[in-house]
């Protein structure tokens, strides 16, 4: 026979165990009635976050069988009652809820999960607190009990109310509202005496607590009597708990180890005395006919207890919880058998049951059996109604599970909206289930059409999903919760125009109404982590839970600015700006950061700062340009200054997408030795571009001789990469907003006004045209690369701005024109695209051209250098002096050489075309290289683009460490010498994950590590290409319902619970088998190294041996030995919770094969299941 969980002793007529007893845990609420109407106590454990009870029902040996994991039709549950509210003498369960915002009343049954759960929405918002007990409301019916419920979500005046609902035979209804004086909890029904009358007991939550007693002689509740002057957040169990028919109430604060005892004298409670326990009081649960379990703080130990005449506590026995475990609580309905719950040390349901019985001296251990789990199939029902077609709408919910026993077919809908079956009972082993009676079926369905349950003869839908009952109004949130970098006002939706929205954001006590739609603004700091709670009502009554929408931020509030202006979310707040709205909110023409910092209104467009700025944010550098021009092919002449014999030259400065930033003209400056165009703050806000700087078509030049004059000069300047540096200013979250941001301005201009600019000091010269339109090929030929749409004989052109033919974009280009690139799709050049062709840092490749041609020239590079400088010389000398008219502008000529240049090695011909080469005139008559220096000058760019290197990944396995997600930090991973890596993305920001890593979790992390400007605090800065979670580091595996994955493993990569043999991510191995190979079930590219086990369960071979037994054997890899094992289960009624058969488990007997024999039952029928499951 299969094991029981308790055992049975005589039955006392006196119980410290009552009906009206509520004990409440930070996890689960556990009360007492009798479910069956069998005449025997039962009790009730539901799990408060996702609203599952289970039921132990009390048999007549004394034994408990325990049900099936239920859902109740809700969620956030607060608070439990229990008594006769549906049918007299039998008990049911009500539930209550601030979030779920109702009530819900369930009529267990031993037999499967019927739900036939009833909501009610009582007038108040925010259900916490309910008492079963009959009221004399007008019509009462005394054979059922009435219901006592608390709101404290009630807008103010008002916003705790109580409400009374008279029950009667079909109906629970509202028949009276209240306003009590204070906030209310944990109300129950007490006594004062065994047989004497009912009288309501809540805790009056305050700085100090009360408990009060209200007389129940009226709907008033008038007070009887209040213990006050209890610490508050108190909790208490009242029950005859000295062996004796007198009651008591004990009195508790979790946490701490005094316990309050107040005794009743029959019809008052007197006042309490204070009795210091062993260690801090966890939680208290009653025992037997006088006794009361304590489980201390941190629960692994526990004690029982009774009390003398005098109410002193006498300890009794000490018990430990089982290794690993938390207890929970106890059960035990007689003195001679006793149950200790326990569950996993970090929290959650109550997983085991350690039985013990009493000998006499001492409470000895008898057994430790696992409970139903909490998330396991809920029950065998066979009635499903959903809110849609199952298989057919794959959004179908299930709405309610019906068990009609054994076997249901033949469903229909009637007219009026019931279900009607046909059922099949289980009888013998000749009819029902096995042989199964004949019936009717109704024609099997279209599948546009209701869905029956037995489609075919062999197959039957069911589900194992946990049903939602009456579906809410719907009510939208957006964006959804989560970590933000900027200020969030989030978005409530609903598709009904018929539906309230009300909300609130944390902080508020009143509810406010939502236009649907439109956007909400937190109140108060919006930069800080706010709430959002919210319902939406229909027009008929019902409610949607009270959802939670939490939003916070990457970075402290005074780290945060949504409009990336340099002026934080906060400042911009207390001085009536919007975070979001741009640098510039009034207009005109100054950043609201000069403005804030130079003390003008940034709302006021009539107030702002005198010009020039005189500022310096490390956002601009000065600019010293000296242009220069040949004189001969090895000297240069310098320009006049401004009031000079001749006129200056002018200089102008564009961006790379050919804007004018500022036009100069050379004149004397105060540090520079010749006459310099001097641009003050060019932006340098592209750090990673270039701006480019040029001279008029033609320009005098300080020479004695021809040429007097220099011709058009074209340069690149790298943008340089600055740092404002950091000022120290810390946000306290305490001082106003107003004091916050004058405090930060105050930082900031002394910080900001002791910026100084950098200078940038530059020759223009013939050979910064060179460098210029060597790198516009590279460019180029970057851009073809990954634009395979783009015309082969296009060809970039960066000078826009100044060219005889204007280029057209990019996506425009046609076949031998020109063609301009955005600045977007420049810096995108530098972004990994795949391993053959991974970017190219601009900056870095520009620098290397330099080195070629400056420093290491190659003899190619020799050559172009020299045909660069005589066409520079002759442009200038012979253009004047010889042939006006036959040297076209020097910068266009040496584009059209440079355009020539073969990219591939086949492609070099050893030619070069100059101007004038038809009639031997011009460039082509003057340019003197040999034909060698020509052939060597065609094939400089297949070596140049050969020798200048792609930027180079690395890739590398990191770890993540106790420190490596620091609030608004950039993440630090270390590598297997310990040494830190800091990841940024590409554009500069910290690389953030969605959610913080477990440490021991490492990641393959692909990366640049060339861009050396990027900040680095603790250790090398990775530009990160991709970074995927290669190992996750095995839990002490805590699987509360049993699905062979761990929970909180569970949680983080799928937010709840799945199906361990799916493949979420699709590599062909299954979700189990990545937990256990420690891989990312998420990600294909993290693949466990060994074979694929072959998809869904493994078969069971079952086989007969000689003796009569039978031999179950399963195959599953011998490897994972260690974490899993088969547990075999039993049961004689499929309607009844499998048992767990003792000693009964399918360990690895080698060879990859797991055994199990079993002896054959005594019963004329039994059922089996062997489950996988992992080992703790």
């Amino acid at each position: 026979m299969p094991p029981v969980l308790f055992l049975l002793s005589t039955c006392l007529s006196l119980q410290a165990v009552t009906p009206w007893q509520v004990i409440v845990t930070p996890d689960e609420i556990t009360g007492y009635g009798d479910f069956d109407a069998d005449g025997r106590l039962d009790a009730v454990i539901a799990e408060r976050a996702t609203g599952l009870y289970r039921v132990a029902f009390q048999q007549a040996d004394g034994t408990v069988q325990w049900s099936e994991s239920r859902p109740s039709g809700m969620t956030s549950i607060d608070a439990l009652t229990c008594g006769p509210i549906r049918v007299a003498g039998k008990d049911a369960v009500v539930l209550s809820g601030r979030l779920a915002n109702q009530l819900v009343i369930l009529e267990p049954t031993r037999s499967a999960a019927t739900t036939n759960t009833e909501q009610i929405f009582p007038s108040g918002i925010g259900p916490h607190a309910i008492a079963a007990i009959d009221l004399p409301v007008a019509g009462n019916d005394p054979n059922l009990l009435d219901l006592v419920v608390y709101t404290g979500e009630n807008n103010s005046p008002d916003p705790n109310q109580r409400h009374i609902f008279q029950s009667l035979a079909g109906s629970t209804d509202e028949a009276l509202t209240a306003v009590p004086l204070f906030p209310t909890e944990r109300a129950t029904r007490v006594r004062h005496s065994e047989t004497g009358s009912d009288y309501l007991a809540a805790i009056l939550r305050g700085t100090t607590d009360r408990l009060r007693i209200f007389r129940t002689t009226t709907t008033a509740l008038p007070n009887k009597q209040t213990l006050t002057g209890l610490r508050s957040g108190s909790e208490f169990l009242v029950g005859p708990f000295s062996g004796s028919s007198r009651i008591h109430a004990l009195i508790y604060l979790p946490g701490d180890p005094d316990l309050q005892v107040s005794l009743s004298n029959g019809s008052a409670l007197l006042s309490p005395s204070s009795y210091t326990l062993d260690a801090a009081i966890e939680t208290i649960s009653p025992v037997g006919s006088g006794s009361f379990f304590v489980a201390f703080e941190g629960a692994t130990q526990g004690r029982l207890y009774t009390l003398d005449a005098s109410g002193t506590p006498l300890p009794g026995q000490a018990f430990s919880a089982p290794e690993g475990n938390r207890l929970a609580g106890a059960i035990g309905f007689d003195d001679l058998r006793m149950s200790l719950l326990s569950g996993p040390l970090a929290g959650g349901p109550t997983t085991t049951s350690t039985d013990f019985t009493y000998d006499g001296t001492k409470w000895q251990q008898t057994g430790e059996t696992p409970l139903p789990a909490s998330g396991s199939q809920v029950a065998l029902t066979n009635v499903l109604l959903y809110d849609g077609e199952p298989l057919i709408d794959a959004g179908a919910r299930l709405l309610e599970t019906i068990q009609v026993p054994d076997w249901t077919s033949g469903i229909s809908i009637t007219s009026g909206g019931n279900v009607e079956v046909t059922p099949e009972l289980y009888s013998t082993q000749d009819t029902g289930l096995i042989a199964g009676s004949s019936i009717i079926l109704n024609p099997k369905s279209a599948p546009t059409h209701a869905l029956g349950n037995q489609q075919e003869d062999a197959v039957s839908l069911i589900s194992q999903q946990t049903f939602v009952g009456i579906l809410p109004p719907q009510v939208s949130v957006s964006p959804l919760p989560g970590k933000f970098t900027s200020a969030v006002t989030p978005i409530l939706s609903t598709p009904d125009p018929g539906t309230t929205i009300s909300y609130r954001f944390s902080g508020e006590a009143d509810w406010r109404t939502a236009i649907s739609g439109s956007s909400l603004t937190p109140s108060g700091d919006t930069l800080s982590p706010f709430v959002l709670e919210y319902f939406a009502a229909s027009s008929t009554g019902t409610r949607s839970p009270i959802y939670q929408a939490v939003y916070s931020y990457f970075g402290a509030p005074g780290q945060i600015d949504s409009d990336g202006d340099g002026v934080p979310d906060f400042v911009e707040l207390s001085l009536g700006l919007d975070p979001s709205a741009g640098k510039d909110q009034d207009l005109d023409a100054v950043d609201d950061l000069y403005e804030v910092l130079l003390d003008t209104d940034p709302n006021d467009a009539s107030s702002s700062p005198p010009l020039p700025l005189t500022l310096n944010l490390q956002n601009s550098f000065d600019l010293a340009i000296l242009p220069v021009s040949p004189t001969s092919l090895t000297t240069f002449a310098r320009p006049y200054p401004e009031g000079g014999a001749e006129a200056p030259t002018d200089v102008y400065l564009h961006s790379l997408d050919g804007t004018l930033l500022a036009h100069e003209v050379t004149r004397d400056v105060s540090g520079f030795l010749y006459p310099t165009a001097y641009f003050e703050k060019a932006p340098a806000t592209d750090r990673d571009l270039f701006l480019i700087v040029s001279t008029s078509a033609t320009f005098p030049i300080q020479s004695t001789a021809n040429p007097k004059f220099g011709r058009e000069l074209v340069g690149l300047i790298p943008v340089p990469h600055q740092s404002v540096g950091e000022f120290e200013f810390t946000y306290d979250g305490v001082s106003s907003t107003a004091d916050a941001a004058t405090e930060w301005i105050a930082a900031a201009q002394q910080h900001y006004l002791s910026l100084t600019r950098p200078v940038i000091s530059e020759v223009l010269s013939p050979g910064d045209s060179l460098s210029l339109l060597l790198f516009e090929r590279l460019c180029n030929e970057y851009l073809h690369a990954r634009n395979p749409a783009l015309p082969s004989s296009s060809f970039l052109s960066l000078t826009g701005f100044r060219d005889p033919v204007a280029p057209r974009p990019l996506e425009a280009a046609v076949g031998g024109q020109p063609f301009s690139a955005s600045e977007e799709q420049l810096r995108e050049l530098q972004d990994w695209l795949t391993s053959d062709d991974p970017g190219h840092l601009l900056h870095d490749t520009y620098a290397s051209l330099l080195k070629i041609i400056q420093l290491t020239p190659t003899t190619e590079m020799m050559a172009m250098k020299e045909l660069s400088d005589q066409i520079a010389y002759y442009s200038d000398f012979l253009n004047v002096n010889v042939s006006p008219g036959l040297y076209p502008n020097p910068f266009d000529t040496l584009r059209s050489v440079v355009t020539q240049l073969a990219a591939k090695g086949n492609q070099v011909d050893g030619t070069i075309s100059l101007p004038g080469e038809t009639n031997n005139v011009g460039y082509a008559r003057s340019v003197s290289l040999t034909p060698t220096e020509i052939a060597a000058a065609d094939s400089l760019l297949v070596g140049l683009l050969d020798s200048i290197s792609d930027r180079d990944p690395i890739s590398l396995t990191l770890e993540v460490g106790g420190d490596s997600f620091r609030e608004g930090q950039v993440p630090i991973l270390y590598d297997g010498n310990g040494l830190p890596y800091e990841l940024y993305r590409s554009d500069g920001t910290p690389y953030l994950f969605q959610e913080p890593l477990p440490v021991g979790a490492q990641l393959e992390v692909v990366a640049f590590a060339d861009r050396t400007h990027l900040p680095s605090y603790l250790g090398t800065s990775l530009d990160v290409i991709s970074a995927q979670l290669s190992l996750v580091p095995q839990p002490d595996f805590i699987d509360r319902d049993q699905n062979a994955l761990d929970d909180e493993w569970e949680l983080f990569f799928f937010g709840q619970s799945t199906d361990p043999f799916a493949d979420a991510d699709g590599d062909g191995y299954s979700n189990l088998q990545e937990l256990l190979e420690e891989t990312n079930p998420t990600s294909p590219a993290s693949v466990p190294s060994t074979t694929a086990l072959p998809p869904g369960p493994p078969p069971i071979d079952i086989y007969q041996l000689p003796d009569g037994s039978l031999a179950l054997e399963t195959d599953f890899p011998s490897l994972y030995s260690e974490h899993i094992t088969f547990a075999l289960l039993t049961q004689t009624d499929l309607a009844l919770t499998f048992q767990p058969v003792p000693g009964s488990l399918a360990d690895d007997a080698g060879n990859d094969l797991y055994r199990l024999e079993i002896s054959p039952p005594s019963d004329e029928k039994r059922f089996f299941k062997l489950r996988l499951q992992l080992k703790p």
